[in-house]
C-alpha cells in the first residue's frame, strides 16, 4: 500500500510559517486541506493570481477540493465573489432541506495589493498553494503577502491570541522566486539541498522539501518511465530538484589566497586570480576596490568589469560563492 506524503507528520516542528516543496501529486496540498478542514476555525485559500483562483471557481474541473471532499463524503466548492470568495459546503439541515455552509475563504494574492479594511477574524490558518511559479508576477508578491497576513492576523499577538498559521506548498520549480527571497530562504534552501538535508527552521520559519515513496512509485508509471533520466520535468516532478535553475559555476575556490579583489557591486565583492583569467564572486567585500551600485552605476561597472567579467562565464571561469550571487551578478551583466 503506497504510503502517501502528509505534512502532518512533521506538525511537531511546525512554526507559523510552514513552506513545503516537493515532487508532483504526492500529497502535499490534500493533507494540508485535510488539516484546514477539521482545525477548528475558517481557513484562507490563496492561489497567486487572480486567473487562478477563478480556474478554482469551477465546482467539477478546477475545484482544489474535489478529491478530499468527494473521499470523505462532502460537498465543499468555491463560490465567486467580487474579490474574495466563499468557500462553501452543501450540508442537509435537520429538516432535511438543503443549506450552505461558510468554510472560509479563497482569493488571489494579487488582490490584497491594495486590499484593506476587510475582517478576517474568523480565519485560524492560511493555505498558499503552488506559490512557485514559472512565469515572473507582475506584482510585489512578497509585499502582497505582507499585507495579506497583516489583514488576516491584525493585533492577535497584541491581544494574547495565537499568530495566524500558514502553509505554503509548492512543486521545486524554480528557488528564485519572490516569497523565498523575501524570507532570505533561497541560500539556505540551497545548502539544504547541497548537503542533503531535508528540513530546516529559523525563528518562525519552518522549511521542508517533502521526501516521498510516492514518487519511486510515480517513476515506474508509463510517463515517466519513457522520459531520459536528466529530463528537467521529470526531475522536478520526481526527484524535488529545482529543474530549471542553473547551479553550475557555484562553488568556493580551493585557496581563495590565490585571488585578490578587484571590485564590490551591490554587496558581492569580485575577486580575479593573481595567475589565470579566472574570477570568483561572493559575499565578502573589500573596502580597498571601487564600489558600484548597480542602480545608478551599472553602466560605469560594466564599461570596466562587464566584458571580462561576460567572457569568464562563457568561458566557465567565473565562480560564484551561491545561487543567488550568481543570479544577481548575472542580472547585473544582462546574461539573464
Amino acid at each position: 500500500m503506497i504510503k502517501w506524503y502528509d505534512i502532518r507528520n512533521s506538525a511537531d516542528k511546525w512554526r507559523v510559517f510552514n513552506i513545503f516543496m516537493g515532487g508532483r501529486g504526492i500529497g502535499k496540498t490534500y493533507s494540508a486541506l485535510d488539516y484546514c478542514l477539521n482545525a477548528g476555525s475558517k481557513m484562507l485559500y490563496i492561489r497567486s493570481t487572480d486567473k487562478q483562483i477563478k480556474l478554482s471557481l469551477s465546482p467539477d474541473r478546477g475545484n482544489p477540493f474535489k478529491k478530499w471532499a468527494t473521499d470523505h463524503g462532502r460537498n465543499i466548492f468555491i463560490r465567486g465573489g467580487e474579490d474574495i470568495n466563499d468557500i462553501v459546503e452543501t450540508v442537509t439541515n435537520e429538516e432535511g432541506e438543503q443549506e450552505e455552509r461558510n468554510l472560509g475563504y479563497a482569493a488571489a494574492l494579487s488582490t490584497f495589493e491594495n486590499l484593506r479594511g476587510v475582517d478576517f477574524s474568523q480565519i485560524g490558518v492560511i493555505l498558499y498553494d503552488e506559490f512557485i511559479q514559472i512565469q515572473p508576477f507582475r506584482f510585489d508578491a512578497f509585499r502582497s503577502f505582507l499585507n495579506l497576513y497583516e489583514s488576516v492576523n491584525r493585533n492577535r499577538e497584541l491581544s494574547g491570541e495565537a499568530a495566524v498559521l500558514v502553509f505554503f506548498l509548492a512543486n521545486t520549480q524554480e528557488l528564485n522566486n519572490p516569497i523565498l527571497a523575501g524570507f532570505d530562504l533561497i541560500r539556505s534552501i540551497e545548502q539544504m539541498q547541497r548537503s542533503g538535508q531535508t528540513r530546516f527552521s529559523r525563528g518562525d520559519i519552518y522549511v521542508e522539501l517533502c521526501d516521498s515513496e510516492v514518487s519511486k512509485h510515480k517513476e515506474k508509471g508509463v510517463l515517466y518511465r519513457n522520459l531520459p533520466e536528466d529530463d528537467s520535468y521529470k526531475r522536478e516532478a520526481l526527484k524535488n530538484e529545482f529543474s530549471r535553475n542553473d547551479f553550475s559555476c557555484i562553488g568556493r575556490p580551493k585557496s581563495i589566497r590565490e585571488y585578490r579583489p578587484i571590485c564590490n557591486i551591490d554587496g558581492i565583492g569580485i575577486m580575479a586570480h593573481k595567475s589565470f583569467r579566472k574570477y570568483y564572486a561572493g559575499a565578502s567585500v573589500s573596502n580597498k576596490v571601487p564600489s558600484f551600485n548597480s542602480k545608478t552605476q551599472r553602466g560605469l561597472f560594466y564599461r570596466h568589469y562587464g566584458g571580462a567579467l561576460s567572457d569568464a562565464y562563457a568561458s566557465n571561469m567565473l565562480l560564484c560563492d551561491s545561487f543567488m550571487t550568481r543570479q544577481h551578478l548575472l542580472t547585473v551583466l544582462n546574461l539573464i
